[in-house]
């Protein structure tokens, strides 16, 4: 339900990390397994969630089909750094941007950027990979990243929420 509303879900990250941490599975790769876990489990949930906003029209295709080779390209990267990661330092990577999305949350949402998202590839792209890179760190499936970007660059909240619960599909399952 809060994936379908909001575009979010990877707060299951930290419910699982909390989980493994109080039994006796490896210390080491507790974080790791919570991402890989969190990833399956909103997987179903990010398909049904942009199906339904799309049934709404509220997915921007010419969006999705700037963003969405970033997405990927950054998520893959993401995946294949986060094996490399000592745990430690993927816990303090969620903690931050976990930080930086709740100070964004308290505050009113508005347009603080421009009326308009960039047309430039390269700024796309760049915006893109990075909500894909750190999206797949975390094992978030990207609205949480996605939703405040494009609301900050005046995309309606509505349009926001839907063509982030599109790109994070293949997030959510690459």
């Amino acid at each position: 339900m809060i994936a379908g509303l909001l575009g979010v879900g990877g707060d299951i990250v930290l419910v699982l990390f909390c989980t493994l941490s109080l039994t006796q599975f490896p210390e080491e790769i507790s974080m790791h397994m919570a991402v890989v876990k969190s990833l399956i489990t909103i997987s179903f949930t990010s398909l049904s969630s942009a199906r339904s906003h799309h049934a709404r029209g509220f997915l921007d295709r010419s969006l999705i089909k700037r963003w969405a080779s970033g997405i990927v390209i950054g998520a893959l990267c993401g995946g294949l750094v986060a094996k490399f990661i000592n745990a430690d330092v993927l816990t303090a990577i969620f903690e931050a941007i976990a930080r930086l999305v709740l100070v964004n949350m308290a505050q009113e949402i508005q347009t603080i950027w421009r009326d308009y998202l960039p047309a430039g590839v390269l700024v796309n792209g760049g915006i893109a990979w990075a909500t894909g890179f750190f999206s797949a760190l975390m094992g978030i499936g990207g609205g949480t990243l996605s939703v405040p970007i494009l609301s900050g660059f005046g995309v309606d909240i509505c349009r926001a929420v839907g063509t982030a619960s599109a790109l994070g599909v293949p997030i959510r399952c690459l």
